[in-house]
């Protein structure tokens, strides 16, 4: 079975999107391509305890970081 880091392997398919799975059961009539199709990991993003993709926990990671630097100088220049 093929890898992929971040995604789980969705099955052989016989167009890069959409397209009929291929199984045990299919027959090939003619000479056929066949894609691998991949779907995206999802994680537990722990600010809402929601299954979210990597990419969008990445991207609530890095908003959060920019509201705690915001904060953090805020604070500096208080001092």
């Amino acid at each position: 079975m093929p890898t992929r880091e971040g995604y789980d392997f969705a099955g052989w398919f016989t167009s890069k999107t959409g397209g009929k799975k291929i199984t045990e059961n299919s027959r090939a009539e003619d000479n056929l391509i066949i894609y691998a199709q991949w779907k995206q990991k999802a994680i537990i993003n722990p600010l809402t305890g929601i299954a979210t993709p990597v990419i969008g926990l990445m991207l609530i990671t890095i908003a959060s970081f920019a509201v705690y630097m915001f904060i953090k100088n805020k604070n500096m220049n208080l001092e």
